[in-house]
């Protein structure tokens, strides 16, 4: 049997299977695309992996940074707090009490009022009691008649 012959033969049994000639089915350029487009969709989930890998740390870090900002807030709430207690420890001593009924201006009974005058810079320095709250009485002035009755002045 020659070549020729043969040849023939393989043809006939593979027309008979039904096998045929793989066609090229895409273009170079076709090809060539498809290669871009695969690596460009690869870069894609490469950094979205990349991003979803980095986000537990960064929000690590933005809480470890309110963390810090709410303990220094609560430390400086806790000094707030510590002095006010001491101020509330102090206002309901008798101490206390007299020192800021002093302030508003009470005396105690049988204390004479003093009214300084002078430099108003040095009499703000030293803790001067103030003079004792009182309406200045008019005779004509009825609304001042009212006070002064009601207040018993």
């Amino acid at each position: 049997m020659d070549e020729a012959e043969l040849a023939a033969r393989r043809q006939a049994r593979r027309r008979k299977a039904g096998w045929k000639r793989p066609r090229r089915i895409f273009s170079l350029w076709a090809r060539v695309g498809m290669a871009v487009a695969v690596i460009v969709v690869s870069i894609f989930l490469a950094i979205n992996l990349i991003a979803k890998a980095a986000r537990p740390y960064r929000e690590a870090g933005i809480q470890k940074s309110q963390l810090s900002a709410t303990v220094l807030r609560s430390d400086a709430l806790a000094t707030e707090n510590a002095a006010l207690a001491r101020r509330i420890m102090y206002l309901k001593s008798p101490q206390g009490i007299a020192s800021e009924a002093r302030k508003m201006g009470y005396l105690r009974p049988g204390e004479i009022p003093m009214v300084v005058e002078g430099n108003a810079e040095r009499s703000r320095d030293r803790t001067v009691p103030a003079a004792p709250k009182q309406l200045p009485s008019r005779s004509g002035d009825p609304v001042r008649k009212f006070w002064s009755q009601l207040l018993g002045h």
